[in-house]
């Protein structure tokens, strides 16, 4: 039968294994001993044995390893400590070898763990020593410079025991300097290999964490998540790992286990969630504040409605569900279209969630969302629909031309179009959408193709170019039907009857620089217009190719099996969907944080409302405050003028004498004005009904007995009490303070 081993061995194997772990921790190594279990030891001396003798190798690597990492280090520190300051070449050389002395401590340090460095940071070290060596070598030739000095002086064997000793310590300075600078150099090349050895083996370890030890720097930075957890020690727990041997599995398990206890811990402290909320409540504040105050000026409304409004808002970020939708952004939807139209009406509720959707996730600028509601006003549809038949009419209209052509540039090239075009074709979303699929397959967009027509209807101007570029070109132009299409408001139909007539980029290069100045002008564009237009039409048509055939026919089929109207709004719905995906993955994380912090900012909308009056009732009463306190200031400024003049020195009599009034003057008011508040304060005690019977006929009659024995000072007293009077009027018939006005103010 088996018996348990003895508990005191059990422990020196414990002990045993704790010295290797050490052990292995400072060579940077994976511990083949970590999961070494003491439970199924069955020679527990032979254990002990091969612990032993594991140990005993291990310290004699591990202290291999520390003389390698110091003796750089202690090559460098022991030439300077031989170095003495005799004069500027020995002083540059002692800074030199102190710069590399550096340089290699703090790979030393690298490599024993006391710190640890990254790649960037040791190439940093690297150059460093470099720039050692470097000023070393300039070091060298001021001590060779300093030796020869010396020696030319005078002959050697008649130097004193002084200089002697110098020259001998030159030349032996200069022989060390020389034989570390060359290129089999051992103490800096030594220090050098190390460091590349060290940069190396950083950059795997950075290769290694990879992805992961970025997002989770990232993640340091987001309001609240970055708030529950220190992305730096889970960081340094993954590359612990890694150092000793552990694969990036390993690393990053590691590093999630330490994210994981510390938001654990986070969460089950009230006192750390306190002062988490308290700190976003704060932010939530201040930002709310500044965003009111932005909406109020440039809504033309009060602080109180811009709240008010913002607290709608905000209800409708957070009842959309949508983590595109908080109160910044549609905010921002509501003032730019309101100040474009000069309204501060608000916007339909479907309208501005659609605009601010497309803003934040398909990057459709404000000038563009607010022309889109424009239209939405000229043709009554929503701003959904208007989008949806503009995109997928742009689809359709293309596919059955068999191009590819970007939907999004279509309604730009839509919102971009003239109020004019846009009333012509009625408001509607679709024949726009026609017309600018229409003018880009020409190469032009609408704005080219209105400013094209606007040229052909210059009847008189155009036929005259027209014939100009068929006398110089020798081409039959008949632009007549262009002209027709462009009175009747079909600019892209003009636009393309007239490329029809002009030709190819190859026709047009063969030209000469006057023909082709001449049919540019004729086509109402200019020279380089006119090439790039040509250049750009049969771009497109090249780059459609296979592709385009394929969106035809499968447009084509569409249509057969739906008709046109339900195959352009299904298409339109489509595209639609997909300007809603078009977010990076940063930005959804960035949305999603946002729509977190509206917790904070919901809050801080109610307290802003109660902080607000507040705000007003300061502003009110600083006034009257600072008025009261004029009586205080006024016998203080006298004594301080009465002061200065009496005793300047440049002044006359006169001046002296009126110092000596403003002094008195100053003392007097000052009295009064003690004496003024004593009786104030006597006097709210009778009426709070705190002192004794009788008092105030005493005061009465105390206050009378002094101002018939202090006549200036009671006069002086009356004034401030006056003034001070005045103040507290001001303040009792302050609007919006104390009665409600008539016309509905405070």
């Amino acid at each position: 039968m088996a018996t348990s081993p003895d508990p005191k061995k059990l422990q020196e194997v414990k002990k045993l294994l704790d010295e290797i772990a050490k052990g292995y921790d400072t060579l940077r190594q994976k511990n083949p001993f970590a999961k070494f279990d003491t439970s199924g030891i069955q020679d527990v001396d032979q254990t002990i044995s091969q612990l032993e003798a594991t140990l005993s190798g291990l310290n004699h690597q591990v202290e291999n390893f520390t003389d390698n990492v110091s003796e750089t280090y202690n090559a460098f520190r022991s030439i300077v400590s031989e170095v003495g300051n005799l004069n500027k070449g020995l002083s540059e050389t002692r800074k030199s070898y102190n710069l590399a002395a550096s340089a290699a401590q703090k790979i030393r340090d690298h490599e024993l763990g006391i710190s640890n460095l990254s790649s960037k940071q040791l190439k940093q070290v690297k150059a460093k020593l470099e720039s050692s060596k470097q000023n070393l070598k300039s070091a060298t030739a001021l001590l060779q410079e300093e030796r020869t000095r010396l020696r030319n002086g005078r002959e050697f064997n008649k130097l004193s025991d002084e200089e002697q000793t110098k020259y001998f310590k030159l030349t032996e300075l200069i022989g060390n300097n020389n034989r570390n600078l060359t290129a089999s150099a051992e103490t800096y090349g030594k220090a050098n290999d190390q460091i590349d050895a060290a940069i190396l083996k950083e950059k795997q370890l950075e290769k290694q964490l990879g992805i992961t030890g970025g997002v989770l720097k990232g993640m340091s930075k987001i309001p609240i998540i970055g708030d529950l957890f220190d992305t730096n020690e889970a960081l340094e727990e993954m590359e612990d790992v890694l150092r000793k041997g552990g694969s990036s599995t390993e690393a990053l398990s590691a590093g999630f286990k330490n994210m994981g206890s510390q938001i654990k811990e986070q969460i089950l402290n009230p006192a750390n969630l306190m002062i988490m909320a308290f700190t976003q409540l704060v932010a939530a504040l201040q930002k709310s504040d500044k965003e009111a105050g932005e909406m109020a000026k440039g809504m033309n409304m009060t602080y109180s409605e811009a709240l008010n409004t913002r607290q709608e808002l905000g209800n409708i970020a957070a009842l959309s569900g949508d983590a595109a939708l908080n109160t910044k952004g549609l905010q921002e939807t509501y003032m730019a279209i309101g100040q474009s139209l000069g309204s501060n009406a608000k916007l339909n509720e479907k309208d501005l969630i659609t605009a601010t959707k497309l803003r934040e996730q398909a990057g459709y600028t404000n000038e563009q969302l607010v022309e889109l509601n424009k239209l939405s006003a000229i043709n009554g549809k929503s701003i959904e629909q208007n989008t949806k038949e503009i995109l997928g009419g742009a689809e359709a209209y293309a596919s059955r031309k068999g191009l590819v052509l970007n939907e999004k540039q279509i309604l730009e090239d839509v919102t971009k179009a003239s109020a004019s075009l846009k009333l012509s074709l009625g408001g509607g979303a679709d024949a726009l959408a026609k017309s600018a699929v229409q003018a880009r397959a020409v190469g032009v967009n609408l704005e080219m193709a209105a400013s094209m027509a606007d040229q052909l209807l210059q009847f008189e101007s155009s036929i005259e170019n027209e014939l100009s570029a068929e006398l110089l070109t020798g081409k039959d132009l008949n632009f007549e039907r262009a002209r027709t299409l462009a009175l009747n408001n079909d600019i892209a139909g003009a636009a393309e009857e007239i490329a029809n007539q002009v030709g190819t980029s190859a026709d047009f290069a063969r030209m000469n620089a006057i023909q082709q100045e001449a049919i540019a002008k004729a086509a109402g564009m200019t020279k380089d217009q006119l090439a790039q237009s040509l250049i750009d039409r049969e771009a497109l048509a090249k780059l459609s190719g296979v592709e385009g055939k394929d969106a035809k026919e499968k447009f084509d089929n569409l249509v057969k099996q739906v008709g046109m109207e339900e195959a352009k709004k299904r298409l339109g719905n489509e595209q639609l969907a997909n300007q809603f995906a078009q977010q990076s993955v940063q930005e959804r994380f960035a949305q999603a944080t946002e729509k977190l912090q509206e917790i904070f900012v919901q809050l801080a909308e109610p307290i802003l409302q109660i902080v607000s009056p507040l705000a007003d009732l300061a502003s009110t009463i600083l006034p009257g405050i600072s008025f009261l306190m004029q009586g205080i200031l006024y016998p203080v400024q006298l004594l301080a003028d009465g002061f200065n003049e009496l005793f300047t020195l440049s002044g006359g009599l006169t001046d002296h004498l009126l110092g000596a009034l403003k002094l008195l003057g100053g003392i007097a008011g000052a009295y009064a004005l003690i004496k003024t508040f004593q009786i104030a304060t006597n006097a709210q005690a009778i009426i709070n009904g705190t002192t004794q019977k009788g008092i105030l006929a005493t005061l009465i009659a105390q206050a009378a007995a002094w101002a018939v024995a202090n006549p200036f000072m009671a006069l002086a007293g009356v004034a401030i009490a006056g003034t001070i009077a005045a103040g507290l009027y001001s303040l009792v018939k302050g609007d919006d303070i104390m009665s409600p006005g008539s016309g509905g103010g405070g």
